[in-house]
């Protein structure tokens, strides 16, 4: 099981279902959750969604730059290392790998109903391969010559600091290499729900973006 990740993403998430319900007019929850999945994973989104959710292009290009950093901190945590005590280098290089992941995006809405306040859209959810399939092809071959270069030495003059570097540069590099070949696992459709909270304010779920979020790259 992917471990859930804490994000601010997610609250960027709910502050734009709370903005768009608070300015009133018409609901229509499917167009909301595919707005703000643009948003958190494409980093696009449309001049009307903006107005309807009181945001900035500056402001959803925040929220999208803020869910890349938590990818990235989790792909680091993943593969052994701490995000935080990585190079401004290595850090930027995860996250424009990952902002490439992320363009490859794909979701499909279906049907909406709704059962009194709540609203269920049908999201079809096509999980990205790279990370699966690199680990189940690829890490196997990489551990195995990485311990026996550490076993012959190679690695001895190397900081602690020094030597993680080398280690998640190298996986970087080798998840990387993979870019131009991804592909998608078997689609999965879930029920999100829309509901309104304590406020009156229509949200997502915690739990369901959680599962949304789990869907959208395979680990």
């Amino acid at each position: 099981m992917r471990k859930l990740k804490i994000c601010s993403a997610l609250a960027a998430l709910v502050f734009c279902l709370t903005a768009l319900a608070a300015c009133g007019g018409g609901f229509d929850a499917a167009s909301l959750l595919k707005g703000n999945l643009d948003v958190i994973y494409l980093g696009t989104c449309d001049d009307s969604h903006l107005k309807s959710v009181g945001l900035t292009k500056e402001e959803a290009n925040e929220y999208y730059e803020e869910g890349i950093l938590v990818e990235a901190d989790y792909f680091a945590d993943y593969f052994q290392s701490d995000y935080d005590s990585l190079s401004e280098a290595t850090q930027q290089k995860i996250v424009d790998m990952y902002k490439q992941i992320y363009a490859k995006s794909k979701y499909e809405l279906g049907d909406t109903t709704k059962n009194g306040e709540t609203y269920l859209v049908s999201l079809t959810v096509y999980p990205i391969d790279i990370i699966s399939k690199y680990v189940d092809e690829d890490f196997d071959a990489f551990y195995d010559d990485f311990e026996a270069r550490l076993n012959n030495g190679e690695f001895d003059s190397l900081s602690d600091a020094e030597f993680e570097e080398v280690w998640i540069n190298e996986i970087i590099d080798g998840v990387s290499a993979r870019l131009d070949k991804i592909d998608y696992l078997e689609p999965e459709t879930i029920s999100v729900q829309i509901a309104k909270d304590s406020d009156g304010y229509y949200t997502i779920t915690d739990n369901d973006f959680q599962r949304i979020d789990s869907l959208i790259i395979q680990y």
